[in-house]
């Protein structure tokens, strides 16, 4: 018995956050959307979904996205604001975006803020390939404000052995 098996393409999805969301809602929909970014951190990520935060608004936490997650070059992750205004994702702390081991992502119309220079020793954006053999394509940086961090407002490191990150672009 020869069973042929179809190819199958992830759909991608476009998440929803604003501070009059609910965790518990879909989060697929402007109307309605999550509440917090730990909902974000918590949802598996992959090529072609989109993160919307509400324009204008503010919110509390720190974005991770893991080595199992991203996109790719031809179906990035976007992470960026809906409706008016620009949304503002206030780290403490903490860096405000940390992307580790991966890329496919564009990031653009949204503030990072940390809570000072003194206060915070962290990076704003933070790309890190800290993996041996890892090679990654495609981080695209665009009309994004990064302030209130110790250290860098954006970083890209490559720690790791014979790794390499491909198709960097910082723009406005």
């Amino acid at each position: 018995v020869v069973e042929i098996l179809e190819s199958r393409q992830l759909l991608s999805n476009t998440y929803y956050v604003s501070p009059s969301g609910s965790d518990g809602a879909s989060g697929n929909s402007s109307s309605s959307p999550w509440k917090t970014i730990n909902r974000v951190n918590s949802q598996s990520i992959h090529a072609g979904d989109k993160n919307h935060f509400r324009g204008g608004s503010s919110f509390s936490g720190s974005l991770y996205f893991s080595s199992t997650e991203g996109g790719s070059s031809t179906s990035l992750v976007t992470i960026g604001t809906y409706g008016s205004g620009r949304a503002t994702i206030n780290s403490g702390s903490k860096r405000g975006l940390d992307i580790a081991q991966t890329a496919g992502f564009s990031v653009s119309n949204i503030n990072f803020v940390g809570n000072g220079m003194y206060s915070n020793s962290a990076e704003g954006i933070d790309l890190h390939i800290d993996f041996s053999n890892k090679n990654v394509s495609t981080f695209n940086v665009n009309d994004v404000n990064v302030s209130g961090y110790g250290h860098e407002g954006i970083r890209i490191i490559v720690d790791g052995s014979n790794s390499s990150v491909n198709n960097v672009s910082i723009t406005n």
